[in-house]
Formats: C-alpha cells, structure tokens, sequence
C-alpha cells in the first residue's frame, strides 16, 4: 500500500471505536464518550489529511488528502491512466462518495445520509493487503429524523483490478431503521464534453472528450440497478440583463397563448419539454393556478421573459407557442422588448458527476447487516469514446450478467434456458401504473395486483384457449413513494 505523507491509520485503543458494528454500545460511560469523541475527531483530522494511492499497470487512483477538506474522507481526487493524461477527477467538485436513504419504524417520511452529510462518530482507512485494496468506515453515522439511537456503520471496499476500480458498499445497524436505497458516485469528473447514457441498460455511464473516455458501471449480474446518472454541476445563470428604460403594460390573452418559446431550464415543461415555471404554484407542479402579479415581477427579472401564463410557464418573445394543453390565462409584455436569453457556456466547462442508484433488498426489513452483491466501476480508456466505453462494458456483461450469460435467445443454450410458455404469450397487461384516476391507488401491492390478474385470465378464458397472460408488474415493491412508505412497511 502506497501511504503519502507517512500517515498510516492509528492504531486501535480501548477507547477509540472499533471497525465492527455499532462502536456506540461499547461506550456507555460518559468519560469514555468524551476520550471517545476526542480519539475519533484526531482520527478523522488524520485520515483526511493522509492521500491514500492505489495503483497498477493500467490506473492510478489517490484518495484524500486535502485537510481544508473534512468530507473528502475516502473521495477519488486524483484518477489518472498510466500511459500518462492528466487526472480525470476536478477534486474541487468532488463531494460525495456514498449516500444511502433509510425509513423507520412508525415514522413519517425517509431520511438521507451521505459521506458529505452524515454525522458520524469516526472514520477509519484500512488498507486491504495489497496496493490496490482499501477499506474505508464511516462509524456510527446518526440518522436523526429516527431518533438518537438511529446509528449506522458504512463500509466501503475499493479494489483496483485490470484498470477498473471497484467500489463495493456495506450497511451495519441494530434494527432501529430500514435500509431503503443507496447510491455511490465518482463526482467532479472533467471530460464532459460528451455524456453516454444508456437508458434500456440503467447500468452504464461514461464521459468522453478529445483525450480520453471515464468509464462508470454497476456491474450488476442480476440487473437491479434503479439507475446510473451522470449529471454536470450546475452553473449559476448571470443576472438577467436590466430592460430598457420605458412604461410596461400587460395584455392579456386567452388559452395560454403566449406568442413566444417556452424559456429553458430543468423543470418539466409542456409536451414533454424543459421549461422556466414559477415554483411552488401551476399544474406541473399539482399545486393552484399562479397568481398573476407574482408571475409579472418574476417575469420582468428573468432574462429573455416577455410572456407567461397561469400555470406558471415563463416564454420568450420569438418562435411558437408550444403550450396547448390547458385553457389559461397568459400575460405578454407590452413595451420595449426584453434583452435575449445570456448563453451558458459549454458542457464540456463543467465537472460531471457519475452515480448509480441501488434499491436494497429486504427493504422492508430492520437494517442488522446489508452488503451490495456487486461492485460499482470506474475506469480510464485514453483516446476513448462512446464506442469504447459500451465495448468495456460489453466484454463484462456478455459472459457474467444472469441475462445475456446463456447467449442469443436463438441458441441451444438459451432454449434449454427458457420457459415454453414465454414463446405463446397472448397478451401482456401493465397493472395501475402511475395511480387509478378512480382510486384508491393500490400500486403494486402483491395480493391486489394477483387478484385483478387472475380475475382477468378468467375473464379472457386463456388457459382453454392455449395462450397465457404476461403481467408488467409496475411497483412491485407495493410503495408508489417514500412518503406513503409507511402505510405499507409495518403492519
């Protein structure tokens, strides 16, 4: 193990938390709470000022280093190829390691911790035996939404193995809260000019530029991924440029039409596009209708507005009027035209972010020992592209993923694989996704789901006809959101 700076981790104390579960029941009495807390706080002072380096003959990866930087404990500063480039990673927007989101007992609502977030009672860096394995522990992390003895340890393993870096998470509790999701991420990544986003796979990420190709993936053999998404971190528009001096008026117009294009941002917007919209009010967002004054003053300081409707929609003056759906109200600017939108700079200015989402299993259960069954990867391919990167993630999923492992679907071997009635399938029904306009909203519960499937195959007398019914069984984990967890969690 290459250890910079000569820092090692301390060795263990009695009073200093161990690596095993929960170190909180080990130090009930108050002076050792209080040597305890002093030990873990030099503890995680020390571990984030050493830099921690794997390498091997394809990657070099450092970890930390930086102690202006608490929470870089355990982050990917520095991830560069051997063939030489420069680092891929922009350690200054790096912040996120792991997060994990967590759902109590007879408690409303979910709570989220993260390696930036969490309060937690020390941090610790083992070396894994070799240089090119680490393990990192967040101790007794507080989920306080769940009360004071709402505490979970975090493991993550870092393995380097063929140019890939493996990430590897683990969960420890005693039962207080749930494990609902967690995610890892490699943040501040700098080729992001180009992004690769594999929307049928979920598993795959990438970002690509002249030089070279960042390779992200869960290697999932058994495709539970919820999903992989790679994100930019985000520029602060510039102030709207100041409107030409002159009296305004407002004209109003019927049915929502607003002469202009709808002004671009990341809220949802009409027919599926991207649109600037009021917060807080409007039908996108399911909330009353806006109130005309506010949107005016939000217009009049918003780069490009000249337009807007009640449903809380901002447009510019030139293009089409794409907003058709709701009979609204809509106010144009009358007066000197507003100054055009200011351009944002290029994608490729900006540090991206790469993370994969994971639904644990045995959600519904009290959290005691949870550990992921497959690694999320991270890996360089210089001079790379989209292309290379779906080739590395090719060469992995064709022999190891449970649904590409047995071959073509045309193979013997997959024949012998499949189901007779997978081939005579008469007709496939989705079951109450997105909710039932006439309520209630059962979503996926199992035994409501079953009831109306079968009550459907008799309906269509399938069986006597020789074909079979194929379910789409949308939210098949019975909660529709973490809001309404509860109600279906503990009965």
């Amino acid at each position: 193990m290459k250890w910079q700076r000569g820092h090692r981790t301390p060795p263990r104390t009695a009073n200093r938390p161990p690596a095993g579960p929960l170190a909180s029941t080990m130090m009930a009495a108050v002076p050792l709470l209080v040597a305890a807390a002093v030990l873990c706080a030099r503890a995680a002072a020390a571990a984030a000022a050493a830099s921690i380096t794997l390498s091997d003959d394809t990657l070099k990866a450092t970890f930390g280093g930086d102690p202006t930087m608490p929470s870089d404990f355990g982050l990917l500063v520095d991830l560069t190829h051997a063939k030489g480039g420069a680092s891929v990673v922009d350690r200054a927007a790096a912040h996120t390691v792991w997060s994990a989101s967590f759902v109590g007992s007879g408690a409303v609502g979910a709570a989220t911790i993260s390696s930036a977030t969490a309060s937690c009672a020390g941090r610790e860096a083992t070396p894994g035996g070799s240089s090119t394995a680490q393990t990192f522990r967040w101790l007794d992390c507080a989920v306080t939404k769940f009360g004071a003895g709402a505490v979970v340890n975090v493991t993550v393993d870092v393995a380097l193995a063929d140019g890939l870096l493996g990430y590897t998470i683990a969960f420890d509790g005693h039962g207080t809260v749930s494990l609902w999701d967690y995610a890892l991420s490699v943040t501040g990544v700098v080729p992001t000019a180009n992004a690769v986003k594999t929307t049928a796979a979920r598993q795959l990420l990438g970002f690509y530029d002249d030089a070279s190709a960042v390779y992200f993936a869960a290697h999932d053999p058994a495709h539970v991924v919820k999903t992989c998404a790679t994100t930019t971190a985000p520029v602060a528009p510039p102030p709207a440029p100041p409107r030409p001096p002159g009296s305004y008026s407002w004209v109003e117009h019927n049915n929502s039409q607003c002469t202009g294009r709808c002004l671009p941002t990341d809220s949802s917007g009409p027919e599926g596009g991207h649109c600037d919209r009021m917060p807080g009010c409007g039908h996108d967002a399911k909330l009353p209708f806006c109130e005309p004054e506010p949107m005016k003053a939000r217009c009049l300081n918003v780069s490009g507005c000249d337009c807007f409707n009640t449903n809380g929609y901002l447009y510019s003056g030139t293009g089409t009027a794409p907003f058709k759906e709701y009979p609204l109200q809509a106010f144009a600017i009358k007066g000197p035209p507003a100054p055009p939108p200011t351009p944002q700079p290029p994608a490729a200015s900006k540090p991206g972010d790469m993370s994969c989402t994971i639904l644990s299993l045995n959600a519904t259960l009290p959290l005691h020992h949870y550990k992921a069954a497959f690694p999320v990867v991270v890996g360089i391919i210089p001079g790379g592209d989209w292309w290379d990167i779906a080739s590395m993630y090719r060469a992995w999923v064709l022999p190891n993923s449970e649904w590409t492992k047995f071959g073509r679907l045309d193979s013997d071997t997959r024949k012998k694989t499949m189901p007779e009635w997978l081939e005579n399938i008469t007709l496939w029904a989705n079951n109450n996704w997105g909710g039932d306009p006439l309520k209630p909203n059962y979503g996926g519960d199992p035994a409501y789901v079953q009831n109306e499937m079968l009550k459907l195959n008799t309906k269509l007398d399938l069986p006597s006809h020789g074909g079979h019914l194929a379910l789409h069984w949308y939210e098949w984990d019975t909660r529709e959101s973490k809001a309404k967890a509860e109600s279906r969690l503990y009965i």
